[in-house]
């Protein structure tokens, strides 16, 4: 273990070429900082994720006619529409505890009041009562849309928290009119603020009709999505085989033929996003390795430089008795101080900037203890790994040649 007054004289010594010094100090800082700092956006992009489906990913699965990814060169064989029917049949089956029947459309709107207006940057979907609870929809003020609504086609209204805090910054939103393509629309209710995908893409533009009144008013579809919540998560495989089995039969396909829908996993998403954080993981730690790899050279050629100036001194301290192994462990001792300072500057700042990231700008971002101690270790590494041949060449130099070196 190294005393004080061997940190303090190691210290000492590099401070006699400054300049050199903060060359390859900087290259620690800057290895340690960016492997810190983006590891911590990476676990936070995990957590993020976790968080988002871990209450309705899990035991959800999407029923679409085309699927969300096609690739550019993939031919569109016909397929037929989903109507409506074809979900309210999903809900006798036997793992299916509810079906949420959405009309999507692929063009963003306004929303306004005689007053205000938002960006056309919300998303109006028809749905059935039940995308409450298969999208995990919150409550804050007011209530969901009803089958009453639907059934009687009210003109009735449910808003995300974006939406809602747009047209009435001071006021309550609930019991208010709103214009969506020139349609008045009364609000019932307001989301709970669910904030971003990721730290970016806003959840909460939304404004939300009965299915009814969506067909009556804004555009009739006959081609929806289907959101099914499986009766708990271990009965999501059976659920899917259920409704593939279902829909295969009311859409006439014979056991030879290609389905013409979609069945994806709400948490696919996730497991995608774990797989590519993986994959960035395994770059950003080779990154890594290269930069302190890098940074090592620097340390090397810090401390090369060093013996080499002070080898009269070396040799006076071996004719004095100095041994060798006290030699080594001197040059050792600086490399290892430079670097972990550069290392302990390095990671303060890659986990002061995710944190400062996470906090000022909303981007997700999660400084593990165990990315700072590797960090740290690394940095322990590299200095004693680069020091290494500087020591033994010091320690191996004759006194007599090194006395006579000046």
């Amino acid at each position: 273990m190294w005393s004080a007054g061997e940190i303090a004289s190691s210290w000492e010594a590099l401070q006699s070429n400054r300049l050199r010094s903060s060359l390859a100090l900087l290259g620690l800082v800057v290895a340690a900082g960016t492997t810190v700092a983006s590891l911590a956006f990476l676990q936070g992009l995990r957590s993020d994720v976790s968080g988002e489906f871990a209450l309705i990913g899990q035991q959800t699965f999407v029923v679409r006619r085309w699927p969300t990814e096609r690739s550019a060169n993939e031919p569109l064989t016909p397929r037929h529409e989903l109507p409506w029917r074809h979900g309210d049949l999903l809900n006798g089956l036997a793992h299916v505890e509810a079906v949420s029947v959405e009309a999507h459309s692929q063009v963003l709107e306004r929303v306004a009041t005689r007053t205000r207006a938002t960006t056309a940057t919300v998303a109006v979907l028809g749905v059935t009562p039940e995308y409450e609870r298969a999208n995990g929809t919150t409550v804050a003020v007011g209530r969901f849309l009803s089958e009453t609504d639907g059934r009687l086609g009210l003109k009735v209204v449910f808003l995300g928290a974006d939406v809602a805090r747009v047209l009435f910054p001071v006021r309550d939103a609930v019991g208010e009119s709103v214009r969506i393509r020139g349609v008045p629309f009364r609000v019932v209710g307001v989301a709970r603020r669910d904030g971003a995908v990721l730290g970016a893409v806003s959840r909460d533009a939304y404004a939300l009709l009965p299915l009814q009144t969506y067909n009556a008013t804004i555009a009739h579809v006959r081609d929806h999505v289907f959101t099914v919540v499986a009766t708990d998560r271990a009965a999501v495989p059976d659920a899917m085989d259920e409704v593939i089995a279902l829909l295969r039969r009311m859409r006439g396909l014979r056991p030879d033929q290609q389905q013409d829908f979609e069945v994806e996993r709400n948490d696919a998403f996730s497991a995608k996003v774990d797989a590519l954080a993986g994959a960035v993981t395994s770059a950003v730690l080779v990154l890594g390795a290269l930069l302190f790899g890098v940074s090592g050279v620097g340390v090397m050629n810090v401390m090369m430089a060093s013996a080499a100036e002070r080898t009269r001194e070396i040799g006076v301290k071996m004719a004095l008795g100095a041994r060798r192994t006290r030699i080594l462990a001197q040059v050792l001792t600086e490399a290892s101080v430079l670097s972990i300072a550069g290392g302990g500057v390095g990671t303060a700042l890659g986990a002061g900037l995710a944190v400062l990231a996470r906090e000022a700008l909303k981007i997700p971002a999660d400084v593990s203890p165990e990315a700072v101690g590797a960090a740290l270790a690394v940095t322990v590494v590299t200095g004693l790994t680069a020091g290494a041949y500087p020591a033994v060449v010091a320690s191996r130099v004759a006194p007599i040649d090194a006395i006579r070196s000046e």
